[in-house]
């Protein structure tokens, strides 16, 4: 299967296969081999990804040890993360950073955002005037699904203030044309 996502990165990055070949020092052939497929050793996966101003994981997602190899695996899933927390914050910053078509955001309060990306309000507009699509989708504080969440999770009705605490700190996204911010009513 042929490696789109190396194909791409380098055209973004406008790199051909002659400037690959000079910074790995392998030949032109084994770089169309790379662009077919083939999984480079690491320290070529390594110079590469840094050419193209890629994660190398993104690049090449089947080169990373599996812990379980009785799970499928697709060139799609890159990462799994049990729970928000277990994520990485810059792993946050750079999907926000490095999104070009859409960012897509779905949660009750989704208070950590803009807690942890201080500007994240003005960058989602900035990105969406760059041709970017946001949305934003936080649940509605006055519906029956907060309050039903809020009691199953015992916060004395801490949930609505969190949303609407959240939505001033994207005040930003909530008034600009350009990003959509909504309410939905989802059990999560």
């Amino acid at each position: 299967m042929e490696n789109e996502r190396l194909r791409r990165a380098m055209v973004r990055a406008t790199v051909t296969v002659e400037d690959v070949h000079k910074v790995t020092g392998v030949d032109e052939k084994t770089v169309q081999r790379w662009l077919k497929g083939r999984v480079p050793h690491q320290r070529h996966r390594w110079a590469v990804a840094k050419l193209v101003a890629e994660d190398e994981a993104y690049l090449w997602p089947t080169s990373e040890a599996r812990l379980d190899s009785s799970a499928g695996s697709t060139a799609e899933v890159v990462a799994a993360y049990a729970h928000r927390a277990d994520a990485p914050s810059s792993l946050w910053t750079r999907l926000i950073d490095d999104a070009r078509h859409a960012v897509d955001v779905l949660g009750y309060a989704v208070q950590f955002l803009p807690e942890l990306y201080p500007a994240l309000g003005t960058r989602l507009v900035a990105k969406a005037g760059d041709g970017c699509r946001v949305r934003i989708a936080v649940a509605d504080p006055d519906s029956a699904e907060v309050a039903a969440r809020d009691a199953e999770e015992r916060l004395d009705g801490g949930i609505a203030p969190r949303i609407r605490s959240s939505l001033r700190h994207l005040d930003a996204c909530v008034r600009s044309e350009l990003t959509e911010v909504r309410y939905h009513r989802t059990v999560m």
